[in-house]
């Protein structure tokens, strides 16, 4: 929609597995829909391979700063609905909501706890944490689309650190 409203074009890279729905809202916004397999490395191809052709900029799902700032913004919208929140229970996947969340929420609060939430067969969060570095698994076994990405160099140490 972002990009509907600025007159520019948008390159959505999806896998061939999403719901119809989300498939649907993209090309309801004119986005152009790129499917790739149902794996993390399909999906960096066929990005690349977009940007290339296209020339577009590519905008990560999570592991990008300006992804980490805005949804930094959930946090102090909920702080303005509950002050006295002192725990926040939020998805991980790629990491770049909680990430947000955890940056903004400790820097008003540091002794708020955060805990990620991620499905079993998706759990390389917890992997990564109790491993000490980042582990990314071949494949995802989760009905949850938007939660089959995979941590990066911008969101590891934000979760090694304050989630």
């Amino acid at each position: 929609m972002a990009a509907k409203l600025r007159g520019i074009p948008a390159y959505i890279v999806i896998p061939k597995n999403a719901p119809a729905c989300k498939v649907e809202n993209v090309k309801r916004y004119d986005g152009k829909v790129n499917f790739s397999e149902v794996n993390i490395r399909s999906r960096e191809e066929v990005a690349n391979k977009v940007q290339k052709e296209t020339g577009a900029i590519l905008i990560p799902s999570s592991n990008d700063g300006r992804i980490l700032s805005g949804q930094g913004t959930i946090f102090l919208e909920l702080l303005e609905q509950a002050p006295q929140i002192d725990t926040l229970v939020v998805p991980i996947s790629g990491a770049g909501l909680i990430g947000g969340v955890a940056l903004a929420a400790k820097a008003i609060n540091p002794a708020i706890r955060i805990l990620a939430a991620e499905p079993k067969g998706a759990d390389d969060a917890a992997q990564s944490k109790a491993a000490g570095r980042i582990i990314t698994l071949s494949e995802n076994d989760t009905i949850a689309d938007g939660l089959r990405a995979c941590l990066g160099n911008f969101t590891w140490p934000i979760v090694r650190d304050l989630v």
